[in-house]
């Protein structure tokens, strides 16, 4: 079964069906990341499909998978904000339901589960209001200790996964560590945001390494 996310213009597999041989885990489900350095935003996925758009065509880098989901459990939903460009990840249907009526929000997966929560891993949200009111979500918690020192504030544990992921050093289409190559149709802002980016959480792990 397929659909097209409203955000991404990709077309999506159905959670349950993706499998990623390199990537899996038995009875899970890989959440893959991936960074946009133009939008300075995350987008995360089961889809295997919207994965490799993204990363080959679109200049979005490829992070690894952030964590594996349970197969079943508590729903998750996805919601994009046009005018914001930003992702929402809820399980909390009257917030699904507020938003997509009221404030300009709209589902994604034809407003399906993207994903489930269930587990003993914790995964934390943060807000950062000075960023168009973009969340960030991680299990790292080094990460969401550091962040707030970057203007982020802590919002808890929103939902849990069964393991940690395997994340990986942002890594761009075309782009090589060390290197001025860009991918095709980067932009020298996008490049520097890139390139901004990851001397920042670089620095950032380094000096504040628990």
């Amino acid at each position: 079964v397929t659909s097209t996310s409203e955000s991404t213009g990709v077309s999506q597999t159905e959670p349950s069906t993706v499998v990623s041989i390199a990537e899996s885990a038995s009875g899970q489900t890989p959440i893959y990341r991936l960074y946009n350095p133009g939008l300075g935003k995350h987008l995360y996925t089961t889809d295997a499909n919207e994965k490799k758009v993204l990363y080959e065509q679109h200049g979005w880098g490829y992070e690894g998978v952030g964590w594996y989901a349970p197969k079943s459990g508590k729903a998750v939903y996805r919601l994009y904000n046009p005018i914001l460009k930003n992702h929402l990840y809820t399980t909390d249907t009257n917030e699904v339901k507020v938003l997509t009526s009221r404030h300009g929000w709209q589902s994604d997966n034809q407003g399906k589960a993207v994903f489930y929560s269930g587990g003993q891993v914790n995964i934390y949200r943060l807000y950062n209001v000075g960023l168009n009111g973009r969340h960030h979500w991680t299990t790292d918690t080094n990460e969401y200790k550091v962040l707030p020192s970057h203007g982020w504030s802590q919002e808890g544990v929103k939902f849990s996964a069964v393991q940690i992921g395997k994340p990986i050093q942002t890594q761009f289409y075309g782009v090589y560590p060390n290197s001025n190559l860009k991918y095709a149709d980067a932009t020298s802002l996008a490049y520097e945001r890139l390139l901004e980016e990851y001397y920042f959480y670089s620095n950032m792990y380094d000096n504040n390494a628990p």
